[in-house]
């Protein structure tokens, strides 16, 4: 059995590790890489997924590889939650109030 990781078949730039498998490898990619070399730049904000007028930014140390910056009156990680329609609805010990489609809540 050949050690494929001797040959660095890795991209140093988006993978940080080469694991060798059994007539195989596999490269781990850091965070905003993909791909079997981890050699694509993975861009978090492609399939727009900031909702209610949220702008998308790419955030490569964050696990989806985007963050974004929701408009006032909306939360979430996505700008999923529209906290306007929680009217006299008060959180308690820091919550943050949230409007799904079951109705407004505490988060």
């Amino acid at each position: 059995d050949v050690n494929e990781c001797l040959s660095d078949p890795c991209d140093p730039r988006g993978s940080y590790n080469c694991i060798q498998l059994t007539n195989s490898y596999r490269c781990e990619c850091r965070t905003g890489y993909t791909g079997q070399r981890c050699d694509k730049v993975f861009d978090g904000c492609k399939g727009r997924p900031c909702r209610n007028g949220g702008t998308c930014a790419v955030a490569s140390n964050t696990p989806h590889g985007f963050i974004c910056r929701c408009p006032p009156g909306f939360t979430g990680s996505s700008c999923e939650y529209d906290s306007r329609s929680c009217g006299s609805l008060n959180c308690k010990n820091g919550g943050t109030c949230v409007s799904g489609h079951l109705g407004p809540r505490c988060l």
